[in-house]
């Protein structure tokens, strides 16, 4: 499910925002305090009331339009079939423009998803069809006498039954779908660390039944739960473990252990007893690790974390749960320099009257004016006081976690990593200079206190003399890695096999580390990866600084997972260099050291 496109009118200091647009991944709502964040996000989740939209002039209540809330939904198809088992013998009848019972399943089975344009107002309980009974997924003059088809759950499948005038509840079936899997979280302490015993399908939108789900992750999941602990030790330093247990008032209690062991109850502490963040973290993760797709909404995420959980929060949800949609309102630096937004919607308020405004996020005036709008400088904006521009994303993550992962290593304040937007713009034979003033005076506006650029990208398809001549051209600031991609660190049999099992638990028996070496031997030893380096042995350096090893691994793990998994590098790479670390940080010693010299070995005078 997500949420593609939005429209407010009448709310609060909205008196229209025309459709607002969002996408899949991260999607910001920045602004100063009071412009209108937070009734954005209330109209969002479709629980606010008529508090009309009000100025100067026109302020009495008889007077004022009631407000609208509009929403354009999307749904795959086999979530919308689940939602019809949810929907139970009522069913959902559904609009069709074909007007015999074989035409209409046609037409239902040519959909992949299914996106329906709703309103909400205050005084109704659900959703309300714009257009009945199309939805937009047909011209009105394309159907005669309303044909339609009624889905219901018999016996566990779906039936159907194609009839006229039969009406339409399809707007009702996205509102439960939208009630299910939809979930807003507020800076509020949440009373959730205890509730009554039963067994609930999923987690609540209020989070109520969080005992419930996480005793059933314990019992049921154990994985998944452990996994779920991994994550929360990750973002609060001082949580050793997690454990879910009953009470003398036959209820169950979440507990917060300070230790990893879990020995003596009395070493526990009630999850109500804990720190607002902690509680909101969990039912957040909880949601996010137990549902295939929702939609997550967080209202001023900064006021219940710490900055440094906040950031290890985003990096969680962006590597390991990327397929949720993210809707989050900030105006905290430290939100937007660590997210890779897919959007930015700028709330300004002047007077009565607040407005919306889609920034682009990949234009320096459009940081700059974030940076304006939040009130703070541009050097807030990425926290930097040393800018290190890597060549994209993954190296972004990983070389900042191999850093952080450096035992009794402290991470100079200011240094952020940054990929830059296209290293090919370094690699063009004209104007090589001119770029890296571009992108010097990025550094500058991003950050008017910083006081040491770098760059660090890939040497693939770089002879030695152009890697010199575009190292002199930048001044000596720009550093090469020394085999051809990041991912020529991570050729290692036990990390891929780990990975390609998390990914898919079912090949369990079919997939283990002396198989995927055979594998990567296999590919190493044919066209298109065998290079002249190539000796028969992966653990030659002199190939393993050759070799295109992003693309290497994702053959490996798409041909021994029979196709089920994908390896992506954006999000997959800082997988296996976690593996490695935990297994055999020696084997990253060349990449750690290479990483460590691009920091400055002295602070600039």
């Amino acid at each position: 499910m997500q949420l593609q496109e939005l429209r407010v009118e009448g709310y609060q200091s909205f008196a229209d925002t025309g459709w607002l647009t969002f996408k899949k991944g991260f999607n910001l709502i920045v602004g100063q305090n009071n412009a209108g964040k937070s009734a954005l996000l209330r109209a969002i989740t479709a629980d606010f009331t008529n508090d009309q939209h009000r100025n100067e002039t026109n302020w009495e209540t008889a007077k004022l339009p009631s407000v609208k809330v509009s929403y354009k939904i999307s749904v795959e198809k086999t979530e919308f079939k689940d939602w019809i088992f949810m929907m139970s013998s009522a069913g959902v009848i559904f609009p069709v423009p074909a007007n015999d019972h074989a035409s209409a399943e046609q037409f239902f089975e040519s959909l992949s998803q299914f996106t329906a344009t709703l309103i909400k107002y205050p005084a109704t309980t659900q959703f309300q069809p714009e257009s009945d009974p199309s939805h937009g997924l047909f011209e009105r003059a394309h159907y005669q006498n309303s044909p339609s088809l009624r889905f219901a759950a018999q016996n566990g499948q779906i039936s159907s039954h194609f009839g006229y005038n039969m009406g339409e509840n399809l707007s009702l079936c996205f509102w439960h779908g939208w009630q299910a899997n939809m979930f807003f979280f507020v800076a509020e302490r949440m009373a959730i660390g205890e509730s009554s015993v039963g067994y609930h399908p999923k987690l609540g939108r209020n989070a109520a039944n969080l005992p419930n789900i996480l005793n059933q992750l314990q019992g049921l999941r154990p994985a998944v739960f452990d996994r779920l602990i991994d994550h929360l030790r990750d973002i609060f330093p001082s949580l050793g473990n997690l454990s879910v247990a009953p009470t003398s008032n036959n209820t169950l209690e979440v507990l917060v252990w300070p230790i990893i062991r879990r020995e003596r109850q009395e070493h526990a502490f009630p999850l109500n007893s804990s720190g607002t963040g902690v509680s909101q973290v969990i039912a957040l993760l909880t949601a996010v690790m137990t549902i295939e797709q929702a939609v997550i909404i967080i209202d001023e995420i900064n006021s219940f974390l710490h900055p440094a959980a906040v950031k290890s929060l985003v990096r969680i949800l962006q590597t390991y749960y990327p397929q949720h949609q993210y809707i989050i309102s900030t105006h905290a630096p430290e939100v937007i320099s660590c997210c890779d937004p897919s959007t930015i919607h700028l709330v300004q308020r002047e007077g009565f009257e607040s407005s919306v405004r889609v920034l682009d996020v990949a234009s320096v005036n459009s940081f700059r004016e974030i940076a304006e709008n939040l009130g703070i400088a541009m050097s807030d904006v990425f926290a930097a006081s040393t800018v290190i521009w890597v060549e994209g994303p993954t190296e972004e993550l990983c070389f900042r976690y191999l850093l952080e992962s450096l035992p009794g290593f402290r991470m100079p304040r200011g240094l952020v990593f940054c990929s830059v937007s296209a290293t090919g713009d370094f690699l063009r034979k004209r104007d090589r200079r001119l770029v890296f003033d571009i992108y010097n005076r990025l550094t500058d506006a991003a950050a008017s206190l910083t006081v040491e650029t770098r760059f660090s990208f890939d040497s693939d398809g770089l002879s030695d003399a152009e890697k010199a001549d575009l190292t002199q051209q930048s001044g000596g600031r720009l550093a090469f890695l020394p085999r051809t991609l990041l991912e020529c660190y991570l050729v290692d049999d036990y990390a891929i096999s780990e990975f390609i099992l998390a990914k898919n638990t079912a090949l369990n028996e079919e997939v283990n580390a002396v198989v995927v070496r055979t594998k990567l031997t296999e590919l190493a030893s044919s066209s298109p990866y065998r290079v002249v380096s190539w000796s028969n042995d992966l653990s030659s350096e002199h190939w393993l600084a050759d070799v295109d090893a992003a693309k290497l691994i994702a053959q490996a793990v798409a041909e021994l997972s029979n196709q089920t998994v994908t390896f992506k590098k954006k999000h997959d790479s800082l997988f296996l260099l976690k593996s490695i670390l935990k297994r055999n940080p020696d084997q990253l010693k060349l990449l750690i050291d290479y990483v460590q010299s691009l920091i400055p070995t002295a602070p600039p005078p």
